[in-house]
């Protein structure tokens, strides 16, 4: 009932996704992760909506990083079927290019 008066959406389907960003080399300025950005964006393009997303930090001596985990949800059981398995290299594919220009105080990894 609250969800209903404050605008939420109810979703039959729901499923997590869940990824790893290793942390980038230490530098002096912001990091772009490009590679996320359009993993996202695929995913969105499935046909599932972001309903939240958490964030994990990890590190251990020999390497860091953050989990990602986002968990999508939509009403459509078709789209519910789909399994989400990425290859980052086939999406990528005439995706290098922005819509937006890039800040030029930012390290863009290419």
């Amino acid at each position: 009932m609250l969800s209903s008066i404050f605008g939420g959406k109810n979703y039959r389907f729901k499923q997590t996704f869940t990824y790893y960003i290793p942390a980038p080399p230490v530098r002096k300025t912001g990091y772009h992760e490009k590679e996320f950005d359009i993993i996202t964006k695929h995913i969105l393009e499935m046909g599932f909506e972001l309903l939240d997303i958490k964030m994990q930090s990890h590190s251990t001596q020999d390497a860091s990083g953050v989990w990602v985990i986002c968990l999508l949800g939509t009403n459509d059981s078709s789209i519910a079927e789909k399994k989400i398995q990425i290859d980052f290299t086939q999406i990528a594919n005439g995706s290098t290019s922005t819509e937006h220009p890039m800040d030029p105080d930012i390290i863009h990894e290419i």
